[in-house]
């Protein structure tokens, strides 16, 4: 009975994985070794869901933290395309998103965090 939830575990863990690459939901059962309907049931499962939820949160925050650690890059590259004068639009435009991002991924952690503790008030206030 364990070896079945853990073989059952390392599936799921798997269907994720490839909800996460695979483009649609079908390519993903399929890499997964699993029918489409068995994913469908995964993803209507508020485990799976949560889990799902977390694997994709977690990927989304390393692409964030790859986008601000280009910061400096980015405000370097500008600096450097004012100084020499000549145009340079494809720079510009990628050290503009960059910037663009990582302020909006600031913003995002911002209203995160107040979320949850918002969300912590308002069960702590239940409780009493």
């Amino acid at each position: 009975m364990v070896e079945t939830s853990k073989k059952m575990l390392r599936k799921k863990e798997k269907a994720i994985a490839c909800l996460i690459t695979q483009p649609t939901i079908t390519l993903a059962a399929q890499e997964a070794g699993i029918s489409q309907s068995t994913m469908f049931r995964w993803l209507n499962d508020s485990e799976f869901q949560a889990v799902f939820r977390k694997a994709k949160k977690e990927i989304v925050g390393h692409a964030l933290t790859q986008v601000q650690k280009s910061v400096t890059k980015a405000v370097e590259t500008l600096l450097d395309v004012m100084g020499n004068g000549v145009v340079e639009s494809a720079k510009v435009s990628a050290a503009k998103t960059i910037l663009e991002l990582a302020i909006r991924a600031v913003e995002i952690e911002d209203l995160e965090e107040r979320l949850e503790a918002l969300e912590k008030r308002m069960m702590d206030d239940e409780r009493h």
